[in-house]
């Protein structure tokens, strides 16, 4: 079995699979209304394309993958039904 550690992405190739846009890190970054806005988006786009458009980045994109959206929205939501 071949297990690979430690890969890093170049930067040009994180230019070129991000659209050159920088992503987070580690976590959603997204304001409320920009992720309620990006979660919506993803809605409509997998309603319109019966779920063909749903993508996952590698690396992950903490503001743009739609299981972080909406992982993230239920996180939200969640704390604030707890205040």
């Amino acid at each position: 079995m071949l297990v690979i550690t430690n890969v890093r992405p170049s930067a040009k190739f994180l230019a070129q699979i991000t659209g050159g846009k920088k992503m987070a890190k580690d976590k959603c970054t997204l304001t409320d209304t920009e992720l309620i806005e990006k979660a919506r988006d993803w809605i409509s786009r997998l309603a319109k394309s019966g779920g063909r458009e749903w993508c996952l980045r590698v690396p992950v994109d903490f503001n743009h993958d739609p299981d972080i959206i909406f992982s993230e929205l239920c996180n939200r939501l969640e704390g604030a039904k707890n205040i």
